[in-house]
């Protein structure tokens, strides 16, 4: 079971400081090469990761787990003929599909699932380990088909077996001893043909024959991370952006675990070897926060533990006996006001007070236009409050011009920061997180009445004009400007499955 400490709010693990950050460019995998002289990171090719999970488990008949008997959460078998391998349980398993498993040694993860490879205990192929003696058999014979999380057709040798929950399950065996001196293994499941260690998922377990004396207890984990303040929404962890205290994090290995970020935004816990999911749990109630991060993987490993980021920025650890790792990020960004104003406003009388020469001059070098797609060039502050208010989508131009006078109107008189970051998913120009400048934002849509000036119903670039112009009436009704830190946010809720008749307010 995970071990950890509680803290006096909630029995849960308590969190632990944090440091040092380690900035890696694109999409990596941290991992330990295990010849224990330090920590590799390889960028994964542009392949899609699996979906779902599959678990080691034991067969009712046969029985051998250590861990208690619902085979849920089972890591600690009593021999190597116990275990088995699921599809996983039917929420969570694994997408419908071919695949394969392997059994590996641990620090292998990264590319010890194709057989020949080093540290592949199921092939037939010797060496990398001491106990690799090749004594496996072919991958066509480990590949099985997957239907709605359940083995529907497998035709190998493997023993087909009963989990206590009634699923199929396949026997892991033959595979070769492990050379850890805990008897850790690790299990990889993977797509069929799979090249990328993103194509696979991957299991802990240990083997304990009970024979003569009882082996020293093992050695927890130490997994480690923190919620930060995602400033500039670039999607990873940059010197300087703080942490989020009391923000929610599962953990889970079949069993989810709850945990808190502390003052500095840290959490660490102590874990059985296995494999863990670990994810944030979103506020309630709260549509201005948004999660950004991580979109790279920033975190480091030693002593043969393994992470995978996934693209819903969840990560699967994988952590043997007294291997660690830190730095598992998790961001998020708030939006409110950047001092927006409306079309409203600028069409009433206090906006028509600001309206001088210079600011009609500035929309005339503009690509507005009209309900009929014609150039439209305010000639005095009448014309142009008439013009806004009579703004409509049956032409969408005509809409994204209005959005668009507003705006540039914000900007020139100083209300909006041309550099803020404004949320506006659909614009080319956003970044992952649908997050682009003011000014890139204006710029995009200027371009583009310059290119489409009537796009009614089925025109192509109808669509993609609304994704601008609701980016920028989002921004001018002052919604959704990322705030530059922290202290500008509502204080999140979290809702406590251990506490369901009262959220948490942090």
């Amino acid at each position: 079971m995970n071990q950890a400490m509680q803290t006096s709010t909630f029995p849960r693990r308590i969190v632990t400081a944090l440091s040092t950050l380690a900035l890696v460019g694109g999409l990596a995998v941290a991992c330990d090469d295990g010849d224990g002289g330090g920590d590799e990171q390889e960028t994964t090719r542009e392949r899609a990761q699996i979906a779902g999970a599959g678990y080691t488990t034991f067969d009712v008949t046969i029985g051998g787990c250590h861990d208690g008997p619902n085979g849920v959460d089972c890591n600690n078998y009593e021999s190597k003929e116990a275990v088995f391998m699921s599809g996983g349980p039917s929420a969570a398993g694994l997408s419908d599909g071919s695949y394969y498993f392997a059994v590996l040694a641990p620090g292998y993860q990264n590319g010890g699932f194709i057989d020949g490879a080093e540290g592949n205990l199921s092939d037939t192929v010797a060496g990398g380990t001491s106990g690799d003696e090749g004594r496996g058999d072919a991958i066509e014979n480990r590949t099985f088909r997957v239907e709605n999380h359940e083995i529907v057709e497998y035709t190998g040798t493997h023993a087909w077996g009963e989990s206590p929950q009634g699923r199929k399950i396949l026997q892991l065996m033959p595979y070769d001893d492990t050379d850890n001196p805990g008897g850790v293994y690790i299990m990889a499941i993977c797509a069929v043909d799979a090249i990328s260690p993103s194509e696979c998922k991957y299991d802990a377990f240990r083997i304990r024959d009970g024979g003569g004396e009882p082996p020293p207890p093992p050695t927890p984990a130490v997994v480690s991370g923190g919620k930060y303040y995602d400033a500039n929404t670039n999607g990873i962890r940059d010197e300087g952006e703080v942490g989020l205290e009391g923000w929610m994090i599962d953990y889970s290995n079949g069993e989810v675990t709850r945990i808190l970020t502390d003052a500095d935004g840290n959490f660490s816990v102590e874990l059985d070897a296995d494999t863990y999911t670990f994810a944030e749990v979103p506020p309630a109630f709260s549509p201005s926060w948004r999660q950004t991060g991580n979109l790279s993987d920033q975190s480091t490993v030693t002593g043969g533990a393994y992470v995978m980021l996934n693209y819903d920025m969840s990560y699967d650890v994988t952590v043997i006996d007294g291997s660690g790792v830190a730095q598992l990020w998790f961001g998020n960004v708030c939006v409110g006001g950047g001092g927006g104003l409306t079309l409203g406003f600028w069409s009433n009388k206090n906006g028509a007070q600001l309206i001088g020469g210079d600011d009609l001059a500035m929309l005339a070098a503009l690509n507005l236009v009209d309900a009929d797609g014609n150039d439209f060039d305010p000639a005095d502050a009448k014309a142009l409050s008439t013009w806004l208010r009579n703004g409509t989508a049956t032409n969408m131009a005509y809409m994204l011009s209005v959005q668009l006078s507003a705006m540039e109107l914000n900007v020139f008189n100083s209300f909006v920061d041309p550099n803020a970051l404004v949320y506006a998913p659909g614009s080319h120009g956003a970044n992952t997180n649908g997050f682009i400048t003011v000014d890139a934002l204006m710029t995009e849509a200027n371009d583009s009445l310059g290119a489409d000036t009537v796009t009614t119903a089925g025109h192509p670039q109808r669509a993609y004009q609304e994704a601008l112009k609701n980016g920028l009436d989002n921004a001018n009704n002052n919604r959704t400007f990322a705030q530059p830190s922290p202290a500008t946010c509502p204080k999140p809720i979290f809702i406590d499955p251990e506490l369901p008749e009262e959220p948490t307010t942090i």
